[in-house]
């Protein structure tokens, strides 16, 4: 489980009999999300006020759900879409990714674009398919990128002060990959 806010994020796993706690956690809006592997994702806004100590119940779906079945990847090559994940902050980048096909190897040129509530930033991706967006306002925003003969890849993240975001973006060739169900944010 995960609790994003603008200040940073904080993680926790259920125990064993699917109870889960966050201690310490400032008053303020949050999203709260919960993964699991073989049930669909679970998000929800909510608004955690001064000593809240309210229970939250969760319902998980099974499944994956959409329209059709990815052909791909390649045995043993990275997993489609964008693994997002968040580290301590070192320096001024907010963002930094790398751009890869769903073979593995960088790509060059890659349209990448984070949209959120104020101005729509882009970039292009290097030769080693690497790109970085700093001086971001803090708060959630849609990845975005598109480059011609790949699938476009749009997911959601977050924007953090505490947090550097790191993102391998998997753009999957038309060629390789007829049907790609993970296009839009997730």
């Amino acid at each position: 489980m995960r609790l994003y806010s603008t200040k940073g994020l904080r993680e926790t796993k259920a125990n064993d009999v699917g109870r889960f706690e966050f201690t310490n956690i400032g008053s303020g809006k949050y999203e709260f999300e919960v993964t699991s592997p073989g049930f669909n994702k679970v998000t929800k806004d909510i608004e955690i006020g001064p000593g809240s100590q309210e229970p939250i119940a969760v319902k998980l779906r099974v499944g994956q759900g959409g329209h059709c079945a990815p052909m791909g990847p390649v045995a043993g090559t990275n997993s489609l879409g964008a693994d997002i994940v968040y580290v301590k902050r070192f320096d001024k980048v907010d963002v930094k990714g790398v751009v890869v096909d769903d073979l593995g190897s960088p790509l060059a040129g890659v349209t990448v674009k984070l949209e959120g509530s104020g101005p729509l930033w882009t970039t292009i991706s290097s030769g080693q398919g690497e790109f970085e967006f700093s001086n971001i306002e803090s708060g959630k925003y849609i990845l975005a990128s598109s480059l011609g003969g790949y699938w476009d890849i749009a997911r959601y993240l977050w924007v953090m002060r505490e947090n550097l975001t790191k993102v391998t973006v998997t753009v999957p060739d038309h060629r390789r990959v007829g049907c790609f169900e993970w296009s839009g944010p997730m």
